[in-house]
């Protein structure tokens, strides 16, 4: 043995060793990169980017706020595609709820698999914001007049 070690060849043995646990390394983690693509999810379904494509379809149930600004809005409006969203409360496609159970809500649905989250094109209902200043500054009368042009 102490023939080998000092005949310098030890090294090789080294790096040899070293060279193999590196490429046993990079072929593992090359496998699991490639075994976790193949069992990725490849396509997700996104049948509803408009308005138009919810109501279209018989099967969902919108779960909206309790007296929140854009319920108000969709009982206002006497023609359109949001009277027709007004419209599906009678057949039954829309349930109210407190805010604070929408978590609840979206947790159980989530766990039965039944709920689907993303971003359609269409943007509904965007909010519209108002400046406020305080009484008596100069700041108030120049943006209510811009406003009132």
């Amino acid at each position: 043995m102490e023939d080998y070690m000092t005949s310098g060849l030890w090294w090789k043995r080294l790096v040899y060793a070293s060279w193999m646990m590196m490429m046993a390394l990079v072929l593992v983690k090359s496998y699991a990169g490639n075994l976790m693509s193949a069992l990725a999810v490849r396509h997700i379904e996104q049948p509803y980017q408009t308005l138009r494509d919810l109501l279209d379809d018989p099967s969902p149930t919108m779960i909206w706020p309790y007296n929140s600004k854009n319920v108000q809005y969709f009982k206002s409006v006497k023609s359109g595609i949001y009277q027709e969203v007004a419209e599906m409360e009678s057949r039954g496609r829309i349930k109210y709820q407190a805010v604070n159970q929408f978590f609840h809500s979206i947790d159980i649905l989530v766990r039965r698999g039944r709920c689907d989250f993303y971003m359609s094109r269409e943007r509904l209902l965007p909010s519209i914001l108002a400046p406020i200043g305080q009484k008596n500054r100069l700041l108030v009368p120049a943006i209510s007049k811009m406003y009132s042009q």
